[in-house]
């Protein structure tokens, strides 16, 4: 994963943490409100976590959260297959509902692009692997930080 050069201005650091904590509130708001969504709030967050303190970068990263649904898949470049399908699954969901009710052909070419290029995604960045090989790769990567 990419890491970001740390701001030095106690200011900066600040705003960092308190953005951080803002988008996070409204990716929890996310959860529960279906309008608002959840990930890209969340992924902001994330930034500015790691942009604001190697401390709050640590807390973070170290939540179940984070390690249960984005540490593993970063780290391995692997999911469960049917967590693939599920995820597919409900943006195909979520995408066809904005074509349902979109009357431009524009809007619904430019969506059904996104669900296509999508599917290309996951098939060619994430390897499918079953739930037992998935969490042997956590023991095992728990147990190499033990050492």
């Amino acid at each position: 994963m990419k890491t970001f050069k740390k701001p030095k201005s106690a200011v900066v650091k600040f705003i960092n943490a308190l953005l951080a904590f803002l988008f996070l509130a409204i990716s929890i708001l996310g959860i529960f409100l279906p309008i608002l969504p959840y990930t890209p709030f969340f992924i902001l967050s994330l930034f500015f976590f790691a942009r604001s303190s190697q401390k709050l970068d640590d807390w973070i990263k170290s939540t179940k959260l984070y390690t249960n649904y984005i540490g593993r898949i970063t780290k391995h470049k692997v999911m469960i297959m049917w967590h693939q399908i599920a995820l597919f699954i409900f943006v195909a969901i979520v995408l066809g509902v904005a074509i349902y009710f979109s009357n431009s052909w524009i809007v619904n070419s430019i969506i059904w692009a996104a669900l296509i290029l999508k599917g290309i995604f996951f098939l060619a960045y994430y390897t499918p692997c079953s739930k037992s090989n998935f969490y042997l790769m956590k023991q095992n990567s728990v147990n190499l930080k033990g050492k």
